[in-house]
């Protein structure tokens, strides 16, 4: 019965390697065409309404903030842009490698890593807030990733996650598209959310 359970994990562990490949190969052949229209944003006034909410949304004074799937690192700039020390995570090697011209040309200074939303390489309580844009809609497992982002949020952090409602009848534009922002604080003592 051990060696079948062995075997049964073996196999998981291997399908979802694999979706990881494929998902991070999905989004490093997309990455040039995905950052170039980011840059695009940024510059743009919907560049300047994403600073605005993200400005109404986060507590005063300079915080740790870690945007989840960073992709071509929008938020995370917009982030280090308001004062805050930014760091960016994402599962496509292609898209960080945009992230980092975009931050540099932006002229502000953003850390950059890899690795999965679903298992963050961070210490326990590392970061104020934690920031998402189009994400969970992409995860194999959304549970895991909250509970993962739990982890890594100081008690009393804050969850920003930005996600569209793609089941709507496309817009004029992606600055005219609905977000929906749910926003969750941790308890003080760090082991739930409320």
């Amino acid at each position: 019965m051990v060696k079948l359970n062995l075997l049964q994990s073996e196999a998981a562990y291997e399908r979802e390697a694999r979706l990881h490949e494929q998902i991070e190969a999905y989004w490093d052949e997309r990455s040039g065409d995905f950052s170039r229209l980011r840059l695009k944003e940024l510059s743009g006034p919907c560049g300047e309404a994403w600073s605005k909410v993200l400005a109404e949304k986060l507590p005063a004074g300079t915080l740790k903030v870690l945007d989840v799937g960073t992709g071509a690192g929008f938020l995370a700039i917009l982030l280090a842009k308001l004062g805050h020390e930014a760091t960016g995570v994402d599962m496509s090697g292609e898209m960080l490698h945009q992230a980092k011209q975009n931050a540099l040309a932006a002229g502000c200074h953003v850390e950059f890593s890899k690795g999965n939303a679903q298992k963050l390489s961070f210490a326990n309580d590392s970061f104020d807030v934690l920031v998402t844009r189009n994400l969970t809609w992409t995860l194999p497992d959304v549970m895991e990733a909250y509970r993962e982002w739990q982890r890594v949020l100081k008690p009393g952090g804050l969850l920003l996650n930005f996600d569209s409602d793609y089941g709507l009848a496309p817009s004029l534009c992606e600055e005219r598209r609905t977000y929906r922002c749910s926003c969750w604080h941790t308890q003080g003592t760090g082991d739930g959310v409320q």
